[in-house]
């Protein structure tokens, strides 16, 4: 049972932790089937986790934020779609990631499952461009498909919090 942080060296770290300004996530991959790596039962495990990321944002009245990739699929089903009109903490805001956009063309948004949940108003989808602050934090959106270019002038008295949905990895063989 040790301490995950030695307490001398991390009590400003912790002190500064006392206060929550949003919950982050991204790829939360909600589907039907489960995955063949896992061994129990999905649905439920979704559910949980899902309740754990709402009820904290609950309790500390902070937004929940994700980076993308709510669905595993664009074109989820109506049970899926319910599923997550029950599931996922209201008002979560979102920016559109490659499984959630059809073709990963994000000019067909409208088509998808990820826009069902704007209109019915259980989620806020963020826009490239547009620019959002939320508790203090300038919402900076970058979905899946957008160039990442920030202007210098952005950054002036901003707290910025760059949301952006982009494969990174690069492998090369030798």
């Amino acid at each position: 049972n040790r301490p995950l942080y030695k307490e001398d060296e991390n009590r400003k770290h912790i002190q500064a932790m006392k206060r929550v300004d949003a919950i982050l996530v991204g790829d939360i991959h909600l589907r039907e089937n489960k995955p063949i790596c896992k061994t129990d039962d999905w649905e439920q495990a979704m559910k949980t986790k899902l309740s754990l990321i709402r009820e904290t944002a609950e309790k500390h009245n902070v937004p929940v934020i994700c980076a993308g990739d709510v669905f595993h699929v664009w074109d989820a089903s109506p049970w899926l779609i319910s599923f997550a009109l029950e599931n996922l903490p209201d008002g979560m805001i979102t920016i559109a990631g490659n499984h959630d956009i059809p073709r990963h063309n994000p000019d067909l948004i409208k088509w998808s499952a990820l826009h069902t949940l704007s209109k019915a108003g259980k989620i806020h989808l963020l826009s490239h461009g547009c620019i959002e602050r939320i508790n203090g934090i300038d919402l900076i959106p970058f979905p899946f498909g957008c160039q990442i270019d920030v202007p210098d002038s952005l950054l002036k008295d901003c707290k910025p919090l760059f949301i952006i949905h982009k494969f990174i990895y690069h492998f090369q063989c030798q």
